[in-house]
């Protein structure tokens, strides 16, 4: 599945007015996940990655999720018999 996004699903800080509409603020290069709308990040996570593009398709990025932490706390028991703190 594909998911495109244009300068309607960024957030409002980040469009602006215009003679013809909304428009982007800033550069489509520089479009990261927390620059969109709840909506849009939400299929964003749900597709797995977007494409988003300027009205004139000419520039566009590629947006991802953000990664997810892993938990890398070892937990067990010492051959004493005690907790591995963690």
């Amino acid at each position: 599945m594909k998911l495109t996004l244009d300068p309607l699903d960024l957030k409002s800080e980040f469009q602006e007015q215009t003679d013809h509409g909304i428009d982007q603020k800033i550069a489509s290069r520089d479009v990261t996940f927390d620059k969109l709308t709840k909506e849009a990040q939400k299929a964003v996570k749900a597709v797995g990655q977007a494409t988003f593009y300027a009205w004139d398709h000419k520039t566009y990025g590629a947006i991802y999720p953000p990664k997810k932490k892993k938990n890398n706390k070892v937990r067990g028991v010492m051959k004493n018999g005690q907790d591995i703190p963690g």
